[in-house]
């Protein structure tokens, strides 16, 4: 397992990215929306996949998150094995 403060603490650190990922994908317009994404970790932390798998942003948005996760980092989940971690996104007008 990976415990959800790791989690969070990896993700936080790409939030940049992220956000230009949303930035590039409005194209100036407002985007709202959830994005559920499915990341894959190896028994190294390495990201061997990372999907959309509940989206009500537009898909440039969820494939460009997508493959900046598949470039992150995490410690070696507990116990070794393949952790599926399913994060959640939420982009709003607030932001």
């Amino acid at each position: 397992t990976l415990p959800p403060t790791v989690v969070q603490k990896v993700v936080q650190s790409h939030m940049r990215d992220v956000k230009r990922c949303r930035e590039r994908a409005s194209g100036g317009a407002a985007i709202e929306g959830k994005l559920l994404l499915a990341i894959t970790v190896d028994d190294r932390g390495a990201v061997t996949n990372a999907v959309a798998t509940t989206s009500t942003v537009p898909a440039e948005l969820s494939q460009c998150v997508a493959a900046l996760a598949r470039a992150w980092t995490f410690p070696p989940p507990d116990g070794g094995g393949n952790v599926v971690v399913n994060y959640p996104f939420t982009f709003s007008t607030k932001e």
